[in-house]
């Protein structure tokens, strides 16, 4: 949505093409006709191999104010009616991503996984490998 924004994709019935890419390739791709008030996603889905089938679905966007003036757009999820900035597809509609049961990765990870990531983060950020098991780098001046 902030994207779409962004670029001013969210006025008077603009129509553009969006598409989604893993490991320098293209997975997906969804055609999108939108106005301010609503987004209608055009796309094809194939559920199990099966043939593929066209799909349309609109999508409600609502605006709220900004602490500092302007407006913020929200999308409004189809299953729980409500407002949010990113959808998921896990089925045959797009909808938030607790209604599909998702979470982060953060959560599903173990508090040594964690602490384990935490620490890389800060041995690439002073110039380290990636690799845990070689030495780390000396402190940087002035660095607690």
């Amino acid at each position: 949505m902030r994207q779409w924004h962004r670029r001013g994709y969210l006025r008077f019935w603009a129509s553009f093409s969006w598409q989604w890419s893993g490991d320098g390739k293209q997975v997906a791709s969804i055609n999108v006709q939108s106005s301010q008030y609503q987004a209608v996603l055009r796309y094809r889905v194939s559920h199990a191999g099966g043939e593929w089938q066209d799909e349309e679905e609109p999508i409600d966007i609502v605006w709220t104010r900004c602490p500092f003036g302007g407006m913020r757009p929200w999308f409004v999820c189809p299953a729980c009616r409500r407002r949010f900035a990113l959808l998921y597809s896990g089925g045959r509609i797009f909808a938030f991503r607790r209604c599909y049961n998702l979470s982060c990765q953060s959560q599903r990870e173990s508090y040594g996984d964690r602490a384990m990531h935490r620490a890389q983060s800060i041995g690439e950020k002073l110039g380290a490998s990636p690799n845990l098991f070689a030495p780390f780098p000396p402190r940087p001046k002035g660095m607690r």
